[in-house]
């Protein structure tokens, strides 16, 4: 069974952002958020991954769009909210409701 693309590129933006080259994780995470069919659950750990690097180039209006791109196309059923009163950028909380 073979690894789905958006995952090949995660993978490879998690390196790119461990080693500190947060302009080419940036570029890796931004292609694999493009893909089709990424589960939420990815999606969010992404794009929150994506605003750090963002965050870590001082780019802080860059990462809050991001996030707040992400908190305004949740899928039903799932709750999302700042933990914080401000820097919505540091913070998201995405859950889904116990039924």
């Amino acid at each position: 069974m073979s690894v789905p693309k958006w995952k090949s590129l995660q993978q490879a933006a998690e390196l790119a952002r461990r080693r500190a080259n947060h302009a080419k994780a940036i570029e890796l995470y931004t292609q694999a958020l493009a893909r089709a069919r990424l589960p939420w659950e990815a999606r969010v750990s992404m794009t929150m991954a994506c605003a750090y690097s963002y965050k870590m180039l001082g780019q802080f209006t860059e990462a809050d769009a991001l996030l707040s791109a992400l908190a305004e196309k949740p899928p039903s059923g799932v709750m999302v909210r700042p933990w914080s009163g401000h820097m919505r950028s540091c913070f998201l909380s995405c859950e889904r409701p116990v039924t």
